[in-house]
């Protein structure tokens, strides 16, 4: 995945070099919410599906870019916070006694909203 990260952000750096580029954030925002308009108009076409999420992602690395944030260190922060929380929400159904696979998708919601209140 870093590899397919790096050529991504190389090939929207040269695109910039050239003035193929967005100039503000807010503008790349707005080409974000099409391409996932477009991913859900897809339906249930798996290769248009799996090319309207290339181009959410590839999009989405490119609001990185222009917020100046990199995109392998954001994502690794949430993934390490969906562990946390993740196991926050298995821990709370321990205490109870319950089997988390029980849970029906109400109590997992509200189990996964009280571990995102739950102190790093």
């Amino acid at each position: 995945f870093r590899r397919v990260l790096f050529r991504s952000m190389k090939v929207q750096r040269r695109a910039r070099s050239v003035g193929f580029d967005w100039d503000e954030p807010d503008q790349v925002i707005r080409v974000l919410k099409d391409e996932i308009e477009e991913l859900v108009t897809a339906g249930q076409d798996n290769d248009a599906v799996a090319d309207e999420l290339g181009d959410v992602l590839f999009t989405a690395i490119n609001l990185a870019r222009h917020l100046g944030v990199d995109p392998e260190v954001a994502l690794r922060s949430t993934v390490d916070k969906f562990i946390r929380r993740f196991k926050t929400m298995e821990q709370g159904f321990t205490n109870q006694s319950c089997d988390i696979q029980d849970a029906s998708p109400a109590e997992l919601e509200r189990a996964w909203q009280s571990a995102k209140l739950e102190p790093r």
